[in-house]
């Protein structure tokens, strides 16, 4: 019954006053009319566009949140696609330049619920739609956004996630990191800017804590990964990137929840080198198109590239776990058990550094192996059973054998020479500390 009531108070004579209506429809119009006479904006037409541009250009901070309370109204979103299918049906580039100016405005508010209404699934086409008609740009350097979303960008999921929202999120997100970098970055300020940061960082949050919190889904994600799936491998290095966009006690409770269901047994195939993993994680069946997009991601990149930057990226919030897994539980060479795993998985950090060809992946690979010699904040039988796993053990001299053979073959490979020089770098970290 509350709903066909309007309630206002009188403040000269302080009284309540209340009108009601028989049906929602009425009270919907004279709702609607009072509110059009207190806007600040008029709805969207063709003829007051250039008008409606001019307003949203340079909007003071202090106009902003009214002026995005209108703009995400249903109304006027309605009248602006509207205005904008027929401009584009009349091909009529003095409109479709009003639209863009109008569509920048709306993001350049800064309001975190408007910006997301305007890129929700049954809009945001329209809305970069207007984007397109940039008229700071010439003709052939525009970028057909539309055309990108529909042909080039494919959205494929590694995991299933049944909830709505969270899927919703996630294409949100990508639409926002869209228009913040591609759309808008030349024409935003600083605010403007670390405002759609943090809708992408609030975003990204809701994701990651409902990743974090489904055991099953990683279980699954996992499982995927060890049967060779290079998707779900992908889909794994995402998820770790965007971690660090994340309050850290959240990114800490995500890596604790993936460690404690195997990361780095998961991981430890995709180390050594192309035919043990290949041996140790097969891949789906030729001839079906999950094997067709098996093939084609494999020959973009290799899977020991991503094993070692998501092994970095534990590393970076927190290297205690790995330091554990590769120097404090390696045990002795080809031994049972996390030792002799831990031992492999130092083995095979070892001879990236040796022989990859991506220089890039030799240093990430150093970097895990400083991390793991790294004795700072340990202390008594810890830092002990650490030292011994470098001196007592043979990791140092594994580390070092490069020095010992033939250089001659460095001429022949800047790679293996870059090899050569980290390790001098990691032994010259041995010596210091």
């Amino acid at each position: 019954d509350k709903q066909t009531i309007i309630v206002w108070e009188d403040p000269e004579s302080q009284q309540d006053w209340a009108l009601s209506f028989q049906d929602l429809a009425d009270i919907a119009n004279i709702w609607e009319t009072i509110r059009q006479e207190k806007r600040l904006l008029p709805l969207p037409t063709l003829e007051n566009l250039a008008d409606l541009a001019r307003a949203l250009t340079c909007v003071p901070p202090s106009q902003r949140e009214a002026l995005a309370n209108e703009c995400i109204s249903e109304g006027f979103l309605d009248g602006l696609r509207d205005a904008f299918h027929t401009a584009e049906d009349l091909e009529d580039e003095e409109l479709l330049s009003s639209l863009w100016r109008i569509a920048k405005g709306l993001f350049l508010l800064s309001n975190q619920r408007l910006a997301e209404r305007y890129l929700q699934q049954d809009v945001y086409e329209d809305i970069l739609g207007m984007l397109e008609y940039d008229d700071g740009l010439p003709l052939d350097k525009r970028i057909a956004h539309r055309k990108v979303h529909s042909v080039q960008v494919h959205f494929n999921q590694a995991v299933v996630f049944e909830d709505s929202d969270v899927l919703d999120r996630i294409h949100l997100v990508y639409r926002l990191q869209y228009v913040k970098d591609i759309v808008l970055p030349r024409l935003m300020d600083d605010a403007t800017f670390a405002t759609m940061t943090q809708m992408v960082h609030s975003n990204l949050a809701v994701v990651l804590d409902h990743l974090q919190k489904n055991s099953q889904m990683i279980e699954t994600l996992f499982a995927q990964i060890r049967q060779g799936d290079l998707q779900s491998l992908l889909f794994l290095q995402d998820a770790c990137r965007l971690a660090r966009q994340v309050p850290p006690s959240q990114r800490q409770a995500l890596w604790d929840k993936m460690l404690s269901h195997g990361l780095f047994d998961v991981l430890a195939p995709f180390l050594r080198d192309g035919s043990a993993a290949a041996a140790a994680s097969p891949s789906p069946s030729p001839g079906t198109d999950g094997g067709s997009r098996q093939a084609r991601l494999g020959a973009l990149l290799r899977p020991r590239h991503l094993a070692v930057e998501i092994l970095l990226l534990s590393a970076q919030s927190d290297a205690t776990p790995l330091r554990h897994r590769l120097a404090l539980s390696g045990g002795v060479d080809g031994g049972g058990g996390e030792g002799g795993e831990g031992r492999a998985m130092l083995s095979s950090l070892i001879h990236i550094v040796h022989t990859e060809e991506d220089q890039g992946v030799q240093g990430q690979a150093a970097e895990l192996l400083r991390t793991a010699m790294d004795p700072a904040g340990l202390e008594g039988r810890t830092r002990d059973q650490c030292l011994g796993t470098f001196y007592e053990r043979g990791a140092l001299e594994e580390i070092a054998r490069p020095l010992w053979g033939d250089v001659g073959r460095l001429r022949s490979s800047s790679s293996a020479c870059f090899g050569v020089q980290l390790v001098c770098e990691l032994v010259a970290f041995a010596v210091t500390h």
